[in-house]
C-alpha cells in the first residue's frame, strides 16, 4: 500500500470508527479485546480505590485515637512540670558561670595536656 493511500485510510478510520463502535456491538467487543491488555478494567480500579479509601479511613481513626491519648498524657505532664522552673533557672546560672570562666579553662589547657602527656 502506498503511503498516500495509507494516510487516507487512517483518516477515514478515525472519522468513521466512533460511529461504527456505537452501532455495531461486534466491532466494539473486538476493539475492546484488542485493547484489554493496555487498560485496567473499571471494576478492578474501583475495587483498588475502595480499598485505599478504607485504609485511609482506618489510618485516620488510629491517628485520631493517638492524638486524643497524647492530649490526655500532655495534660498530666503539664501538671507534673509545675514548680520546676526554679531549678531550671538555677541550671542556667551554672551554665552562664561556666561560659564566663571558659577563658581560664582554655588558658590552662596546654599546661594540663603537657602534664597528662608525661603520665
Amino acid at each position: 500500500m502506498q503511503a498516500q493511500n495509507l494516510e487516507e485510510l487512517k483518516r477515514l478510520v478515525l472519522k468513521v470508527l466512533p460511529e461504527i463502535i456505537k452501532e455495531d456491538p461486534v466491532i466494539k467487543a473486538y476493539i475492546k479485546d484488542l485493547l484489554k491488555d493496555s487498560f485496567v478494567e473499571k471494576g478492578k480500579t474501583e475495587d483498588r480505590i475502595e480499598k485505599l479509601y478504607e485504609e485511609l479511613v482506618r489510618l485516620r481513626e488510629e491517628s485520631e485515637k493517638r492524638w486524643q491519648k497524647d492530649l490526655g498524657d500532655r495534660g498530666r505532664c503539664g501538671q507534673s512540670w509545675k514548680g520546676k522552673g526554679k531549678s531550671l533557672k538555677g541550671s542556667g546560672r551554672n551554665i552562664r558561670k561556666l561560659l564566663r570562666n571558659k577563658e581560664k579553662y582554655l588558658c590552662n589547657m596546654p599546661r594540663y595536656l603537657k602534664n597528662t602527656a608525661k603520665l
